[in-house]
């Protein structure tokens, strides 16, 4: 019982975290803002004092050097300036902050973030051109001046030839591709539909529809979106 309450004493007396707050408070001020090697130079000092009043410093000092070893510092150092951690290592702290910090998930559903988005990204003056600020340095004249003829058969046939097929995700997007590349009369067809539409700035509206791939009408999933491309 006497070695079993002599070691509760020593214990309770000597752990930091009961430790009173001003005294907490002169370690942090007199430790914190040490490097590794300053406080181990000063953990080493205190051991060899052999003092029982020092214990709690010295178990301070331990805990500290520990955590300086430890990539998760910020919570249990708040005293360290961000500023500084930043000028230091910037990604690091912004990984150390970003992945202890705790998964918060929206309060909103879908249909409110995507009213707020429809109406934030909406132009408000689509008709208005864009003022360049005078801060904002200008562009040079371009040397050459832009080709707006509208691309012949070849150029056409060129760039189907080019085109990978498995470039896209979904297959409906692959039909067009191979069928163009195995029917010259397409291509033929596709240039002569090209032409006066790229000559009067003209875009075919009746490309962008979505194409129905599944039987059930009422699930947005059964749609794909085609466009002219």
């Amino acid at each position: 019982e006497s070695i079993y309450n002599y070691f509760r004493d020593v214990a309770d007396r000597s752990d930091v975290s009961n430790t009173n707050a001003e005294t907490l408070s002169l370690f942090q001020i007199k430790y914190n803002r040490l490097s590794r090697r300053q406080l181990k130079c000063h953990l080493n000092e205190l051991k060899r004092l052999q003092c029982d009043t020092l214990t709690s410093e010295i178990q301070y000092v331990s805990k500290l050097l520990r955590l300086k070893y430890s990539k998760r510092t910020h919570a249990l150092l708040p005293e360290k300036s961000h500023d500084i951690r930043i000028q230091e290592n910037i990604w690091a702290y912004c990984k150390e902050i970003f992945e202890d910090g705790d998964i918060v998930l929206p309060d909103f559903d879908e249909k409110t973030c995507y009213n707020f988005f429809s109406s934030w990204l909406k132009p408000t003056y689509s008709n208005q051109t864009f003022d360049i600020p005078i801060w904002m340095k200008k562009l040079d004249q371009p040397k050459y001046s832009f080709d707006i003829i509208a691309p012949t058969y070849s150029e056409i046939s060129r760039i189907i030839r080019k085109i990978k097929s498995g470039s896209s995700a979904c297959p409906f997007d692959q039909i067009s591709i191979l069928v163009l590349k195995n029917c010259p009369i397409l291509r033929t067809a596709l240039h002569r539909i090209m032409s006066p539409c790229w000559d009067r700035g003209l875009l075919l509206s009746h490309g962008n529809k979505p194409l129905q791939y599944s039987s059930k009408r009422r699930i947005m999933q059964s749609f794909h979106p085609i466009f002219a491309q």
